[in-house]
C-alpha cells in the first residue's frame, strides 16, 4: 500500500495495486483471506466489473479525508490504523440529529456507538417491496437514538443493504435484499 502523509502524518489519500484472483457473478459467498480486497459492485457497478478478468492488474485509489466524526480525539496516521468504516451521511453526532428533513424512504444500513465507546449498534433497513418500504434518513437517525447511539453513521445503502451473522455456527442472512441478483463480487 502506497500512502501520501500531510506535515501532520496523516495520510491524504493511499492506494493499493493487486492481480484479479478470483470473479463471481453468482453472489456466492468467499473467504476473504488477509491482505486481500474484495470488491462487490451492483447496477452499473456491475457493468465494470464484469470487464475483469483473472490476471488483470488493478489499482485502487482512495481519499482518506478525516472527518468530524471520529471515534477518538487523537490523530492516528492512517497507516497505524488495522479497522476503518466508511461510510455517507453523519445521522447522529454527540446524541443529536445530524441529518434535514427528508422522506425518501430507501434500504439503510448504519453503525453507531453509545455515549461511553463501548457498545457498537448495527442497524439494516430492508426496503424496495414487501415486508419494509426503507426508511427516510430522519426516521433512521431516530431510531438510531432511541436505542442510545450517540454518533452513528449512514453507510453505502440501497441494493447492498444486507446484515448476516453467524448462528450457532452456521451463516445466516438475518436481511431481505432488495436486488441479491444483480450482486457481482471480485
Amino acid at each position: 500500500m502506497e500512502c501520501h502523509h500531510k506535515a501532520d502524518g496523516v495520510s491524504d489519500w493511499a492506494s493499493m495495486t493487486g492481480t484479479v484472483v478470483d470473479v463471481r457473478k453468482d453472489g456466492s459467498s468467499i473467504p476473504i483471506p488477509e491482505g486481500t480486497l474484495l470488491w462487490a459492485g451492483t447496477n452499473s457497478k456491475t457493468q465494470e466489473l464484469e470487464k475483469l478478468t483473472i490476471g488483470d492488474q488493478v489499482q485502487v485509489k482512495w481519499l482518506l479525508a478525516p472527518t468530524p466524526f471520529l471515534l477518538s480525539s487523537s490523530r492516528v496516521p492512517w497507516n497505524e490504523l488495522t479497522k476503518i468504516i466508511s461510510g455517507k451521511e453523519v445521522l447522529v453526532k454527540r446524541g443529536f440529529v445530524c441529518v434535514g428533513p427528508s422522506s425518501a424512504r430507501h434500504p439503510r444500513p448504519a453503525v453507531g456507538l453509545n455515549e461511553e465507546g463501548t457498545k457498537l449498534v448495527i442497524v439494516v433497513v430492508d426496503g424496495r417491496g414487501d415486508p419494509s418500504v426503507g426508511r427516510p434518513l430522519p426516521l433512521l437517525a431516530g431510531y438510531l437514538l432511541h436505542i442510545r447511539a450517540y454518533d452513528a453513521l449512514n453507510l453505502d445503502g440501497g441494493v447492498s443493504s444486507a446484515i448476516a451473522a453467524n448462528v450457532h455456527g452456521t451463516r445466516c442472512l438475518l436481511s431481505i435484499p432488495s436486488d441479491s441478483a444483480s450482486s457481482l463480487m471480485v
